[in-house]
């Protein structure tokens, strides 16, 4: 989610719109934007970039042009960004958390599941 709000954030101040895209990963538009040839200008480069887009197009990306938007679109952006990294900084690098009792239960309950239908399991093995 942090890495998806970053892409829509890059698009916005790259492109002036908001991807849209249900298929997968959204795109980098700074991987659109980027050419081994330097020596091509900038309409050759923006007629390449419409290329790669119309690609994904078809395959049911589109963009939403940020004037139609909230004035506030892209400062909730960035504000769920410092929530979620928050979180995500608390949750993994805290020393506070040191174990999760809910995946010691799962795994506790997994085993325990695991041996008490391991003969149901030979059984249905066995009979068929």
């Amino acid at each position: 989610m942090i890495s998806s709000s970053n892409v829509i954030v890059n698009w916005v101040e790259k492109r002036g719109k908001v991807p849209v895209y249900k298929k997968g990963y959204l795109p980098d538009v700074d991987d659109l934007y980027q050419s081994s040839d330097d020596s091509i200008d900038d309409a050759a480069r923006e007629a390449g970039v419409e290329l790669e887009l119309e690609k994904f197009s078809s395959k049911g990306l589109f963009e939403i042009d940020i004037q139609d938007l909230e004035d506030t679109f892209i400062k909730d952006v960035k504000a769920d960004i410092d929530l979620l990294e928050a979180i995500h900084k608390k949750w993994f690098e805290s020393p506070e958390i040191t174990s999760d009792p809910k995946i010691a239960t799962f795994k506790k309950n997994t085993v325990s599941g695991c041996q008490t239908d391991s003969t149901k399991i030979t059984q249905w093995y066995g009979d068929h």
